[in-house]
């Protein structure tokens, strides 16, 4: 017989739907909710696939209480995870930086019409008109520096 813990668990009458531990004719039942722990996974895993949007909306609200009564213990947290994980952070975000740069993302259009000097724009004026003007110009400045190096030249002669 597989050993258990004694203080959580222990062998009662045989439940209703005959969950038998390790041949003994008994049940292994939990002390607090005296409920066979078969019976209670099986519950617990048609209750997740019956309503599993309900369960994550529920686990986000309890995330979000958690923040706000614990704004210390959650900056700790933070802090800890960032300084174990540097590299992997800015090997991320350098990748994520390349990928806007080169799909010509929202974020990237966005730091560019912010910029920096007298022509930057509120963050409020940017429009989703605005963003893709931004990225029309964008395409086009990167069309012309390219047939000034020879690349999009060479690139529509052997097409």
């Amino acid at each position: 017989m597989k050993p258990f813990d004694e203080s959580r668990y222990y062998l009662g009458k045989l439940c209703k739907r005959g969950h038998d531990y390790e041949g003994t004719g008994m049940s292994l039942r939990s002390i607090n909710k005296r409920g066979c722990l078969l019976c209670n996974a099986i519950y617990q895993s048609r209750y997740r696939k019956k309503d599993i949007n309900f369960d994550r909306e529920r686990h986000r609200n309890y995330q979000k209480l958690y923040k706000l009564r614990n704004p210390e213990k959650v900056k700790e947290i933070n802090r800890k995870s960032r300084r174990e994980n540097r590299n992997e952070i800015r090997k991320y975000r350098r990748e994520w930086g390349y990928k806007q740069c080169n799909s010509l993302g929202r974020y990237y259009i966005k730091q560019c019409l912010q910029g920096r000097g007298s022509d930057k724009i509120c963050g409020k004026d940017i429009t989703p008109k605005l963003i893709e003007l931004k990225r029309i110009q964008l395409k086009a400045y990167r069309a012309s520096q390219k047939y000034k190096k020879g690349e999009l030249a060479c690139q529509q002669n052997s097409q």
